[in-house]
């Protein structure tokens, strides 16, 4: 909501020494986010002034414009300008930018000549003095209602400094999308007085039969309406300068005084409102819900097709306005309206929002009704705006009718040590008294505790917790102590300290973090390959999901990370290394039981509740594909499986990795994660068929682990001893039996000689010509170095001759030479 801090200055005694940014940070304080604080009129530099347009000639010019030759009085002087609009006559009062003055977008004015004159000055239009885009022409000011003399000063005169504060108000704060409640808010920490509009306004209902009536035939979307009749509107009334002005600042074109004064009242108390013509009207005004109405034509000239839980506000005719959202326009005010039907309501919040979601519409009323409107408000805002109208179109006010209630004041009761006890600090008796109050509660002490009345525009004041929040508002959210929470979550074995080293290790690898939603559908499924009886399909079903083809948890973190990758590869992204970490829901789930909230559940009570839903381990996955950002490489199976091993050496802890066949990947390309016997993952590359319903023909590496099993029983990390001395690295190539698992390889080669052999990878599995059919050839990349000498060729290849010799009797392996 944007507001001038002119307006608030008015409405609340702020200390002169206050500034607008200190205003800014209060209303941060109290939960309102500042979204800017624009300064106007701060380009803005004299003389500009009030000139009186005595007389012009239009001039043709060869270019084919005309120009008007005018001669205007600015008070000391009367002045030649040469201007391009012919929107203004003899004898308007305009605004004009003398030599020396300074317009936004640092344009000085001087005395030029051009068309054949020397113009001394610029007439102004609005959008040349910052009031807006308006490109109607040159600025009148008798159409703004304003009368003043040649020659004054019209910086002042137009109020063109000032500045403009915007705020985010929060759903559960619609009380506070108004003068009103902005005011009320900041009194409320500052002790500041201000001035309540409402007290001043006499909003009695004087019934008439003259007057419109009106009766709710849905009690479900509305409980009050106010209907007052306003005759004798002068069809020439145009709304105050200072009207018009502050509905500009807070982002509201000004259209006609009707209209105006409905959207300032607004502006003013937060109460929305609605001007009909009430000559258009056929019978009395309703409020019901659409039934069998089929179209309404809105104010935007759009015929709406109705729904049947639409709320409209109807007359004998049908439909004539969306309750809350847009009028009709059937009944629209216009420049023959002389008599009016103004209505105020307090409408039900998440019907007004249905209806305004239903056909895609959102107005400033359907928000502020959408967020809770103070259904006190009606009869007191429709009395304003017929106090205005009368004010500035002679009209008057010949009755008004009333249907439903103000509803009951809620009584809230509340412990002692509710605010300590949600919040986590201590509060006193007094402080929490002080606090409700200073929102507008009635409080009584009891000895149980507090007896609290809420106020009528408080609608998100419900529970204890609603009332804590406001003390920890009131008294500032820096007074809440700060609780550390533990190391480890209890039960779960998952250190802090461990998940963040993984994940800081995958993102120095090049692996960007990803975070998906956890809801997935059988069709992300069917994409993976996997068959009817895997349980990955028992998913956790969501009873009310926000996409019907994503209707349940997610057991693997893939579809999410394949939706992320087909995402940037649709944006012609061709390296995409991803990962996601997070919760999968496996087991599906059984019947809940069901606890009374009068008390706290017992331990057994909890553990029952838990055990009822299925396990809900953390998972790590990635999928990579293109070049990697570490080297000039891409990623392979081979790249993806060694990331794992690194992974889990950076983590303390011992894996090895078995060839398997498991569903999405590729059969000869993938292996099982093993830890201590049990599997807790699958690497390697994704089955081609994946690929192909990215519609990519990249070949896709991944990995799916159990993070939860992988750091369980983890040892501590320790420094590795480093040697100074050079390395020698090897290469063995051995043709072994297709069925033969490398990783079996690579243990063995590791075990002949550990204390020299630094690191053993796996470089390459090659199957073709010349390796006959049934066989593989594997290449081992060794890393070779001692802490206590320089090891030499010979022994290198003493050790390569030992792990063929050991290959060949284990695996019946035999060496083939590497050119």
């Amino acid at each position: 909501m944007k507001f001038p801090i002119s307006w608030l200055r008015e409405l609340i005694e702020i200390p002169a020494n206050v500034s607008t940014d200190d205003i800014g940070n209060m209303l941060t304080s109290l939960s309102f986010e500042v979204e800017s604080i624009d300064v106007l009129g701060q380009d803005l530099v004299g003389p500009i002034v009030v000139g009186r347009i005595l007389n012009f000639s239009d001039e043709p010019q060869k270019n084919g414009k005309t120009i008007r030759w005018c001669q205007v009085d600015v008070g000391d002087a009367i002045r030649g300008i040469v201007c391009g609009a012919s929107n203004f006559f003899e004898g308007d009062l305009v605004v004009v930018a003398l030599p020396g003055a300074v317009l936004p977008g640092d344009f000085a004015i001087t005395a030029r000549d051009t068309y054949g004159h020397t113009s001394d000055g610029m007439i102004c239009s609005a959008r040349e003095l910052g009031m807006g885009d308006d490109h109607s022409g040159i600025l009148r000011l008798e159409a703004l209602g304003i009368d003043a003399v040649p020659g004054a000063d019209a910086l002042s005169l137009l109020e063109l400094h000032d500045e403009v504060i915007d705020i985010s108000v929060l759903p559960d704060r619609g009380y506070a999308m108004s003068m009103r409640g902005i005011c009320r808010e900041l009194a409320s920490v500052t002790g500041w007085k201000w001035n309540d509009p409402t007290l001043t306004i006499d909003s009695s209902i004087a019934t008439n039969s003259g007057a419109v009536g009106v009766q709710i035939e849905d009690a479900s979307a509305c409980d009050r309406i106010v209907i007052r009749t306003i005759d004798n509107y002068s069809t020439h009334a145009i709304s105050p300068y200072w009207m018009q002005r502050r509905l500009r600042l807070c982002g509201i074109r000004s259209i006609s005084l009707a209209v105006d004064v409905t959207n300032y009242v607004m502006l003013e108390l937060g109460q929305p409102l609605h001007a009909f013509d009430a000559d258009k009207l056929q019978g009395p005004i309703q409020v019901r819900s659409a039934n069998s109405d089929r179209t309404l034509k809105t104010l935007d000239d759009v015929n709406r097709t109705l729904f049947e839980n639409d709320i409209v506000i109807a007359d004998d005719s049908g439909p004539i306005g969306l309750a809350g959202t847009m009028g009709g326009a059937s009944t629209e005010i216009t420049e023959k309206t002389t008599r009016i039907a103004l209505e105020a309501a307090h409408f039900a919040p998440a019907r007004v929002a249905q209806t305004s979601r239903r056909h895609n519409l959102g107005s400033e009323a359907s928000r502020r009704f959408e967020r809770g409107v103070d259904p006190g408000l009606p009869a007191v805002a429709s009395a304003r705006a017929s106090e205005l109208l009368q004010q500035f179109a002679s009209s008057k006010e010949v009755g008004a009718f009333e249907a439903g209630s103000i509803p009951a004041v809620l009584r809230v009761l509340l412990k002692k040590d509710f605010a300590s006890r949600i919040i986590g600090g201590e509060y006193t008796v007094a402080e929490i008294e002080n606090s409700l109050r200073a929102i507008g509660c009635n409080v009584q002490t009891t000895n149980e505790g507090f007896e609290v009345e809420v106020p009528s525009w408080r609608s998100d004041l419900r529970i204890e917790n609603d009332f804590a929040e406001e003390v920890a508002r009131f008294y500032g959210y820096e007074r809440i102590a700060i609780n550390q929470p533990p190391a480890a979550f209890a039960g779960r074995n998952v250190s802090i300290e461990q998940r963040r080293r993984a994940l800081n290790f995958l993102a120095q690898q090049g692996l960007v973090e990803v975070l998906n939603y956890p809801f997935i559908g059988s069709t992300e499924l069917d994409r993976l390959g996997l068959p009817s009886s895997d349980n990955r399909r028992n998913l956790v079903s969501i009873a009310n999901p926000l996409n019907s083809e994503q209707d349940g948890l997610r057991t693997t973190l893939l579809p999410g990370l394949l939706s992320c990758l087909e995402r940037n590869l649709g944006r012609g992204n061709i390296a995409v290394p991803i990962f996601e970490y997070g919760s999968v829901f496996l087991g599906g789930l059984q019947p809940s039981p069901i606890f009374t909230t009068e008390t706290k559940p017992s331990q057994d009570q909890i553990t029952e509740l838990f055990d009822s839903v299925g396990s809900q381990p953390r998972y790590l996955a990635a999928i990579v594909t293109g070049q990697r950002g570490v080297d000039t490489v891409d990623w392979s199976w081979k790249s993806i499986v060694s990331l794992v091993d690194n992974l889990a050496r950076v983590l303390g802890v011992s894996v090895r990795f078995e060839q398997t066949s498991m569903d999405p990947w590729h059969p000869g390309r993938s292996a099982a994660i093993v830890k201590h016997e049990n599997v807790i993952g699958f690497v390697g590359e994704l089955h081609p068929l994946v690929s192909k319903t990215l519609g990519t023909t990249q070949r896709l590496a991944a990995f799916e682990l159990d993070f939860d099993a992988l750091i369980t029983s983890a040892s501590i990390v320790q420094v590795q001893r480093q040697s100074n001395l050079p390395f020698i690295g090897i290469d063995v190539s051995l043709i072994v039996d297709e069925h033969v698992n490398a990783a079996a390889l690579v243990a063995l080669a590791k075990s002949i000689e550990p204390d020299i052999t630094e690191r053993v990878a796996l470089m390459d599995v090659y199957r073709g010509k010349p390796i006959e059919d049934g066989k593989k050839s594997v290449t081992l990349s060794l890393t070779l170095r001692s802490f206590e000498r320089t090891l030499t060729d010979d022994e290198a290849v003493a050790l390569r001759t030992r792990i063929v010799e050991k290959a060949q009797s284990e695996f019946g392996a035999y060496m083939r030479d590497v050119k």
